[in-house]
């Protein structure tokens, strides 16, 4: 058990932590193995069979909350406009990177006799 106590000084500004061991001895009960240096686990994961599969499929479906009517109406729309701008934005870069390369073909582009 941790306990806090007021410190050499017994002021109440400075505490120290007690009942933690500064060495880590192994033979100690406190002393406790993390995750990080527990050996590991060399054993395959047992794989699941395709009804068991099936079964935790539907079971975790049954956890999701589905959106309501409103809600996918919504959603949809604010993606069909996103997409909508994206594909506008797209097309003005098409568009003026087009328009940059012809220029710079039409003017640099024919050798000078």
């Amino acid at each position: 058990m941790l306990a806090r106590s007021g410190g050499a000084s017994g002021a109440p500004g400075h505490r120290e932590l007690t009942g933690i061991s500064a060495a880590s001895d192994p033979k100690d009960p406190q002393v406790t193995q993390t995750d990080a240096d527990a050996k590991p686990n060399n054993e395959r994961p047992r794989r699941t069979g395709p009804v068991t599969f099936t079964k935790q499929v539907a079971g975790e479906l049954r956890k999701v909350r589905w959106p309501t009517r409103r809600e996918l109406v919504t959603y949809t729309i604010v993606v069909l406009v996103f997409v909508v701008i994206v594909l506008a934005y797209v097309s003005v870069l098409d568009f003026a990177f087009g328009e940059a390369v012809t220029w710079l073909y039409g003017t640099f582009g024919t050798p000078s006799a």
